[in-house]
């Protein structure tokens, strides 16, 4: 019976089907073994994982990992818990080396005591206490921050606020604790009140649609805007975790 391809290969192996000789068996035709398998499932879960290796990466790391697993199984929760001390260099390869090993067991059972050991056991009490003194202190365009970006900034306080609060928490909020540290020039343009913007997403959409203006109108040649606490929102947002 004459083969529906014409390239030299299958001339070759047409030539060899007939009834006394079966179909040739090629290696590729194998099923992967389920360790095969799950070395595949490891390694594009790890591939997932951004590499940590410096304090000032861990807010948004650990932000990113929370949304990671918020959207994921308890299963690959776990998996990614395991997997993600992989990914660990620098300071937080070599302190989590040295964890004693019941401590390295626990933290790689969930992903909630992996974020706890890295808060509490690498990291340590004054850091956190030290962090919770930096959220408190934000502003716009700081020593560090001198090109930053309405929008760099709103996702930096998030970002810290998400590190200090265990998820899950609402979202309105945490809107309102972030927002008070925003300069009051904003206010023209953002139309922000407690309350009136639920979601970090459309909080995050309206500072990117009014980023332009408050950058020419708001926004001096980058000199930092310096503007006094917004204390009074402070008492309306009585349910601020920070």
């Amino acid at each position: 019976m004459a083969w529906p391809y014409s390239t030299q290969a299958d001339n070759i192996f047409g030539s060899l089907r007939s009834a006394n000789h079966p179909s040739p068996s090629f290696p590729f035709q194998s099923q992967p073994s389920d360790q095969t398998l799950a070395l595949g499932v490891n390694m594009q879960l790890e591939n997932m994982i951004p590499v940590l290796g410096k304090k000032n990466d861990v807010c948004w790391w650990i932000r990113y990992m929370d949304s990671r697993v918020a959207c994921s199984s308890e299963e690959t929760g776990r998996q990614l818990a395991w997997l993600a001390p992989l990914r660990f260099s620098g300071f937080f390869s070599a302190m989590f080396r040295y964890l004693p090993p019941e401590k390295q067991r626990k933290a790689t059972s969930s992903w909630g005591n992996l974020r706890e050991c890295i808060i509490k056991d690498i990291l340590g009490d004054q850091w956190l206490s030290n962090q919770r003194l930096v959220y408190t202190l934000q502003e716009f365009r700081e020593l560090g921050y001198s090109q930053e970006t309405p929008f760099d900034f709103i996702v930096r306080r998030l970002d810290l606020y998400a590190l200090l609060n265990r998820m899950p928490y609402d979202e309105e909020t945490a809107i309102a604790s972030v927002m008070l540290k925003i300069p009051r020039e904003w206010d023209e343009y953002l139309h922000w009140q407690p309350g009136s913007i639920p979601t970090f997403c459309e909080l995050l959409q309206r500072v990117d649609e009014c980023e332009e203006m408050i950058l020419k109108n708001c926004v001096n040649n980058a000199v930092p805007l310096m503007s006094p606490p917004r204390s009074s929102l402070r008492s309306r947002s009585s349910k601020d975790q920070v």
